[in-house]
């Protein structure tokens, strides 16, 4: 092969390595999109579960602040 077709071998070689590289780039680009979109949909859905911990956590506090202050109130009247 002379120079000229090395060189010319050489410059559609490298311009489909940019074009694989540009490919890449936005690839990449859209797996950050998407993996963005995922980390909203969880940070949403630990938001929400959250919520709702906290949510029946205080209703459970609250019935067995209510069983504990019968219960006292059943104890002092058998005292008296």
């Amino acid at each position: 092969m002379c120079f000229l077709g090395l060189c010319l071998l050489w410059s559609r070689l490298h311009c489909e390595q940019v074009r694989l590289d540009t490919t890449q780039v936005a690839e990449a680009s859209d797996l950050r999109h998407r993996l963005q979109d995922e980390m909203d949909i969880l940070m949403a859905f630990q938001s929400k579960i959250c919520a709702q911990t906290d949510a029946l956590k205080q209703r459970e506090r609250k019935e067995l602040d209510e069983r504990v202050s019968a219960r006292r109130l059943q104890l002092l009247q058998k005292v008296q």
